[in-house]
C-alpha cells in the first residue's frame, strides 16, 4: 500500500516484513472481492497500526485496534495522526476476549504469536460473522498446521 508513513520506532510493523506484506496482499484481495461486505473490522495486536491504517483507507470505516504493549499503542496513535486517520481508528489497550464494542466482525486481522492465537480461537469463533474472514500472520511456518487444525475444530473454514 502506498502513501503511508510509518517511522521506524517503538511499534511493531513498518510494512516491510514478509508477514506484514503477506497480510497486506490478502487485505487487497479481500477488498477487491466485491461479493464480500466488510463493515466491522478489528485488528488484534495492532503494533504500529499499519494494518489498521490500511484497512481504514480501504474500507473507509471505523477500525477497532487492540494492543497490550504501551509503547506500541503510543506509536499506533502517532501513526494514525501522521496518516490522517486518527478519527477512524479506535486503539484500545485490552485483550481480544475482553468486552468489545462490536460482537460480530466481518474481518478479524491477527498479527501476533501462535500461542496467544491458540488461546483466543474460541473467542474468534464467537465474534466472527457467519460469512466473516480471519487473517492470521506472524506465526512460524512450523506452527501453521497446529493453528489450522485448531480453527477447523471450532468449525472455521481454512483458506490458505
Amino acid at each position: 500500500y502506498r502513501d503511508i508513513i510509518i517511522p521506524a520506532g517503538t511499534g511493531f510493523g513498518t510494512g516491510h516484513h514478509p508477514t506484514t506484506e503477506g497480510i497486506i496482499k490478502a487485505l487487497n484481495k479481500i477488498f477487491f472481492n466485491k461479493k464480500l461486505r466488510i463493515k466491522n473490522i478489528i485488528d488484534v495486536g495492532c503494533g504500529s497500526g499499519i494494518l489498521s491504517i490500511i484497512m481504514s483507507r480501504l474500507w473507509k470505516c471505523k477500525i477497532e485496534a487492540l494492543e497490550i504493549d504501551e509503547l506500541a499503542i503510543k506509536a499506533s496513535v502517532q501513526n494514525a495522526k501522521i496518516n490522517m486517520v486518527k478519527n477512524n481508528i479506535d486503539i484500545k489497550k485490552i485483550l481480544f476476549h475482553t468486552k468489545l464494542k462490536n460482537n460480530q466482525y466481518d474481518l478479524i486481522v491477527i498479527n501476533i504469536l501462535a500461542i496467544p492465537i491458540m488461546k483466543m480461537i474460541k473467542d474468534i469463533k464467537l465474534k466472527l460473522n457467519k460469512n466473516g474472514r480471519v487473517l492470521i500472520s506472524g506465526i512460524l511456518k512450523t506452527q501453521t498446521y497446529m493453528i489450522c487444525n485448531k480453527f477447523r475444530n471450532f468449525g472455521i473454514i481454512i483458506d490458505k
